[in-house]
């Protein structure tokens, strides 16, 4: 009976206290992935080399859609966002990394939502693995980072690319 009971309490402290869940891979989503596509299209001869109805994961400089509405005063563009996901201390740590690194590569600043009308929402949801929309959308664009016991997209290299 004692080797029962302990048995149950280290398998439920590792699952309480364990290291994440498996690492999504970004490339192998269910429903497609535009990383794999630009992947393809590249290996095709060039990242313009792809059927017309391929979303690619960039815009042209003349799109409206890119996040150039807001801006700070040193002229660098600003994206407000919200943290509604149930992340751990661990996991904000990564998201924070990601951020700060795109920050220190790019002219994008991240700031946490006053009220602006277009922001991020960072979400973690069961099964939904890792996505986002493609540039800004009026109102709320949903980041998404499934985080929990059986997988994880919150990885530095992830998370930096589901934001950008």
């Amino acid at each position: 009976m004692f080797v029962k009971i302990f048995l149950f309490v280290c398998i439920w402290v590792i699952g309480c206290y364990g290291k994440r869940g498996k690492r999504i891979d970004i490339y192998s989503q269910s429903g497609g992935s535009d990383i794999a596509q630009l992947k393809l299209s590249t290996a095709e001869g060039g990242a313009f080399a792809a059927p017309p109805h391929v979303m690619f994961n960039a815009l042209p400089s003349s799109s409206s859609y890119r996040w150039t509405v807001y801006t700070d005063v040193q002229g660098n563009y600003v994206l407000p966002y919200i943290i509604t996901g149930n992340f751990d201390d661990e996991e904000l740590a990564i998201i924070q990394s990601a951020m700060k690194a795109i920050e220190n590569n790019t002219c994008l600043r991240f700031q946490k939502r006053k009220n602006e009308k277009d922001y991020l929402d960072l979400q973690n949801e069961r099964n939904q693995g890792c996505y986002t929309t493609v540039g800004r959308q009026s109102g709320k664009n949903v980041v998404m980072l499934e985080a929990n016991a059986l997988a994880t997209c919150v990885e530095h290299d992830i998370v930096v690319s589901a934001i950008l």
